[in-house]
């Protein structure tokens, strides 16, 4: 209702403010899940589980309540990143931008596509844009190299098919901002799995960076198609 309220001074001036006003209703709330997970707890195997929380969320949960690592600079950057709530795994596409760019594309297009070279070193590219008529596409292109750590994010590309976008703001990294979801159509993981399969066969011939300057340049001559794709899908929502 403070959001709604008519003179502009008097509804929350950031995000961030609305966050700290939902902060004390979130710890209420996880109180009483824990409670309730409590009394449901009647056996040893339940019991077990409430001692791992991670065990007990979801992805999408998982994602909503990740931080932004030490490691990564505070950039407009974009990493592949496991996701990981036992028994479930994921792949993420992990990226960074500012809050008000976020806000716009909350209600974007989604797009994925897969580019892969077996040769002369075996990498995958992992085409995401989301697409605003306002603002226009924004590319979000990960390299995945098949004979290092991109193989598992490959793996899991494949078999889950889909995967979560998980944004961050630049003004506020501590916590996740947003949280969008992209489906992998089924030929594209069939793809995936016959990618994978070859690689696991194949010696290198060449350092990755020759075939990600290969995937690029084939990337850039793609991109007109792409976004006359997005621009199609829009107009056709919209009708």
């Amino acid at each position: 209702m403070d959001c709604l309220a008519k003179l502009p001074g008097d509804r929350p001036q950031s995000v961030e403010a609305i966050l700290d006003i939902l902060a004390p209703f979130e710890q209420r709330l996880d109180v009483v899940e824990g409670v309730q997970r409590r009394q449901r707890a009647s056996s040893p195997s339940q019991l077990a589980a409430l001692k791992s929380p991670i065990a007990s969320l979801s992805i999408d949960q998982l994602c909503w309540q990740a931080a932004w690592p030490e490691n990564k600079p505070i950039a407009e950057i974009v990493f592949p990143q496991p996701m990981r709530a036992p028994p479930k795994a994921a792949a993420a596409l992990w990226v960074m931008m500012p809050q008000a760019d976020i806000v716009k594309r909350l209600l974007s297009t989604r797009y994925n596509q897969f580019l892969c070279s077996i040769t002369p070193h075996p990498m995958v590219l992992w085409i995401t844009a989301v697409y605003d008529p306002g603002s226009g596409p924004r590319w979000l292109p990960c390299y995945l190299d098949l004979k290092s750590r991109g193989y598992e994010i490959a793996s899991l590309l494949s078999e889950v098919g889909h995967y979560p976008l998980v944004f961050f703001a630049i003004e506020s990294p501590q916590r996740c901002s947003n949280v969008m979801t992209v489906t992998i159509a089924p030929y594209q993981c069939q793809l995936l799995r016959e990618w994978l399969q070859m690689s696991r066969s194949y010696t290198s011939a060449a350092a990755p960076v020759t075939t990600k300057n290969l995937l690029k340049a084939e990337f850039e001559r793609l991109k007109p198609q792409i976004l006359q794709k997005l621009e199609g899908a829009k107009q056709t929502l919209q009708k």
